[in-house]
């Protein structure tokens, strides 16, 4: 369980979701309710928008030391396997909530080194790696889930956490049953300090998704800061 001090950001303030994460999800992914004809994890998984996700990722695991990767909220994994590196990793995990998904994940792409396991980011616990990331995941969750993501990543002792995050965002709201919405983790209710490194990751849409899409870099231990 999460060891952090009272500084820590509570999800006391923030109502409990009323549904399971693996409800909501699970009906998305059976509906293909986002609609990409290429990745039921929608068109921000498609490759022609993830071109800077990719080059983002492929350039941090070029330049830390990354053998072990941890992807959660992974979903059909459409995009992440065509990253220059990744196929030099020691292993990689992939965490969604959809059992379904999951085994078909396994199915597909399992192997020595890669592999799939069903996760609840905020109830379940997080497998150390060098590198986590949340990518495009955490915009669905509620504040409560996601601040319970973040104790969950700092007590897995990981190294770094690559996540979405809409660093012009003055203010964060909170959202119900998986509704999109921005997020800035640097804004409160979340309160991470900057970055080590941020990317540009936008997507190339003519407008139609919020503009200001971005990853930042950060150490995990950093995250134990957080201030109320």
């Amino acid at each position: 369980m999460p060891t952090h001090g009272p500084a820590t950001p509570s999800t006391a303030a923030w109502p409990v979701p009323t549904q399971p994460a693996e409800t909501l999800f699970t009906e998305i992914y059976r509906t293909n309710h986002w609609g990409s004809p290429e990745s039921v994890s929608g068109p921000g998984s498609e490759i022609r928008q993830t071109e800077a996700v990719r080059a983002a990722l492929s350039s941090v695991l070029a330049r830390y030391p990354i053998r072990t990767v941890t992807d959660a909220g992974c979903g059909d994994v459409n995009w992440i396997r065509g990253v220059a590196g990744f196929d030099q990793l020691d292993s990689y995990v992939g965490l969604d909530v959809v059992p379904d998904l999951v085994q078909l994940n396994q199915e597909r792409h399992g192997s020595e080194r890669i592999s799939f396991r069903q996760a609840d980011l905020s109830r379940d616990d997080i497998p150390a790696a060098d590198l986590v990331i949340a990518r495009d995941c955490l915009v669905h969750l509620t504040h409560h889930e996601v601040l319970t993501f973040l104790d969950r990543v700092t007590a897995s002792r990981s190294t770094y956490l690559l996540a979405t995050t809409y660093v012009g965002e003055a203010e964060n709201r909170d959202t119900t049953d998986t509704h999109w919405r921005p997020l800035n983790l640097q804004a409160a209710p979340f309160h991470l300090p900057k970055p080590v490194e941020y990317f540009d990751t936008d997507f190339t849409d003519g407008g139609r998704h919020h503009p200001g899409n971005g990853l930042g870099l950060w150490k995990i231990d950093q995250l134990s800061a957080r201030t109320t």
